[in-house]
């Protein structure tokens, strides 16, 4: 913390002080940012610190953490075979469409060796830890290729979730990533059928009420704090 002792001796201003506020209040906290401006100038100033808001580069992390970014071909808890952030593939054509690269050689992967082990991960195991399918696999989707199929899904939520709320363009920033976060765990049906007060809270632009609907008991706490504090901090 700043010693405002140091800064104000007896009344007299130290020159740097005088000449360079602004470099004296980047090196105050929040705890004493206010109270340097009214003894330096003799009246309070607003200077509370504008809070950092979340970015949609945020987001994609936060969603990555939560739903994980898988780079291998796993089963998900219905034996669905998915990669990535979540990401379902429905049938061989699908990963084949995909830029597999073999683990080992870094060499892109054949529609023979692709079409190989998306048969062999769909008779595994269902519901497993993603992780652990990685023993049973060769081929990786690269980062790149993983936040390209990311940014597609959450553009298709967006669309959908448009229907849905068609004034979804103009709410704030974070209930637009809360949104998309229930969107990727429950579908956009899902959301508007299994939660009906957090829908119509969101209709009303109630934002608190809708952070206190949005608990889902099936994930993790770190989730769905993350989700209510998004929909809490909407102005």
């Amino acid at each position: 913390m700043l010693d405002l002792g140091m800064v104000l001796d007896r009344g007299r201003l130290d020159s740097k002080f005088f000449l360079l506020p602004t470099q004296l209040f980047a090196e105050a906290n929040d705890n004493d940012y206010d109270a340097l401006a009214t003894r330096l100038y003799g009246f309070r100033f607003l200077t509370t610190r504008r809070k950092k808001m979340a970015t949609w580069h945020d987001f994609k992390k936060e969603i990555k953490v939560s739903e994980g970014s898988i780079f291998h071909m796993y089963l998900d808890t219905v034996g669905k075979v998915t990669v990535g952030v979540g990401n379902m593939l429905p049938d061989v054509a699908s990963a084949q469409k995909l830029g597999f690269i073999d683990r080992k050689t870094f060499k892109t992967a054949t529609k023979d060796e692709i079409k190989a082990e998306f048969e062999k991960v769909s008779k595994l195991t269902k519901g497993l830890i993603a992780s652990s399918y990685k023993k049973d696999t060769t081929l990786d989707l690269p980062a790149t290729a993983i936040d390209t199929l990311l940014d597609s899904r959450i553009e298709t939520f967006k669309k959908e979730l448009k229907l849905k709320f068609p004034s979804f363009d103009t709410y704030p920033m974070t209930v637009q990533f809360a949104l998309l976060d229930m969107a990727f765990n429950l579908g956009t049906n899902g959301l508007v059928t299994k939660f009906p007060g957090f829908k119509k809270a969101i209709e009303a632009k109630d934002w608190k009420k809708a952070a206190s609907e949005s608990n889902r008991p099936q994930l993790s706490s770190a989730r769905n704090a993350t989700v209510k504090k998004w929909l809490e901090e909407a102005p």
